[in-house]
């Protein structure tokens, strides 16, 4: 009961609160006073925990891989994130030009037309103006800083490897978000947070 132990707290002189010096206050209460209850752990909530706890660890792993990456990026093209020539820098046809061109600029020396039916093939038509996606990677192109040439192989090897971790990431978080919403199925008290966080992914040009 968090109000016992923050009366408890206050018998003694003032100290900071942290992660070492609480667990040390509870279990000295809990020497000194006698509980009312006591606490019989649930297998079932335990396992729910565990599940939880590592779905949580993933999509933590997985910000933290793609925030690296576009720190990376930055080498590469610095004016990617910023001109958008992609809605999603992740998306297939985004991560497919990053990996089959060393460098961004010679994305600058391929015709306006045959890049925007190269992009056009590689987003399977779902682009609504491909040429504009194709204009504005050509100015990602343009505008960005170039990179040394001592840097190209070094920084595309870390890119690519980064984007297998985080394709495999996203495969990992996909399969532990379908387990742990068959586990919520056996309580009803979840109902209300499988209806709000609808397992279903949806496909990036």
């Amino acid at each position: 009961n968090p109000k016992l132990i923050h009366g408890y707290r206050d018998s003694f002189s003032p100290q900071d609160k942290d992660d070492l010096r609480d667990p040390k206050l509870i279990s000295d209460y809990l020497r000194s006073h006698r509980t009312e209850y006591s606490w019989h752990p649930q297998p079932k909530y335990l396992a729910l925990q565990r599940l939880t706890r590592h779905h949580c660890h993933l999509t933590h792993t997985l910000g933290r891989e793609k925030s690296y990456f576009l720190a990376l990026l930055y080498l590469k093209a610095s004016e990617y994130q910023h001109l958008k020539a992609f809605s999603n820098s992740f998306g297939k046809t985004s991560t497919t030009i990053l990996r089959e061109y060393a460098t961004i600029g010679e994305l600058a020396a391929i015709p306006l037309a045959d890049l925007t039916k190269m992009l056009d093939d590689l987003g399977k038509r779902r682009f609504p103006d491909p040429q504009e996606n194709a204009r504005k990677l050509q100015q990602v192109a343009q505008e960005s800083y170039s990179l040394p040439e001592e840097l190209v192989a070094p920084v595309n090897f870390v890119l690519n490897q980064v984007l297998d971790e985080i394709t495999i990431l996203e495969k990992l978080v996909k399969a532990s978000k379908e387990h742990l919403a068959e586990t919520l199925a056996d309580f009803p008290e979840a109902k209300a947070l499988l209806a709000r966080f609808a397992i279903g992914t949806t496909k990036q040009a």
